[in-house]
């Protein structure tokens, strides 16, 4: 099993040798990725859309996410008498 030390080390040592390809190489080569990528997300949009009202718009869902808006409201935490000590700051989004 390796510790996160070893995992660092690994991941700089991959990067120390991509840091050596010239940077034109790299570009293209990002520039293939993504752009073979956004074309076959593309293609899946109407789909991804379709299938994710479809999901967000079920009840158990619905309601799972009225629970987080819930938890994350300060003003509702204060009314149910759950919220920060009056002199502690609150973040408002």
């Amino acid at each position: 099993r390796r510790t996160a030390a070893a995992l660092t080390a690994a991941a700089e040592r991959a990067m120390e040798t991509l840091l050596l390809l010239p940077d034109g190489a790299r570009a293209a080569t990002k520039l293939n990725l993504r752009e073979a990528f956004s074309r076959e997300w593309e293609g899946f949009i109407e789909e991804e859309a379709r299938a994710g009202w479809e999901m967000l718009c079920e009840p158990a869902v619905e309601k799972a996410l009225g629970d987080v808006l819930e938890r994350l409201s300060s003003s509702s935490r204060e009314k149910k008498g759950r919220g920060r000590d009056a002199r502690s700051p609150t973040a408002k989004l």
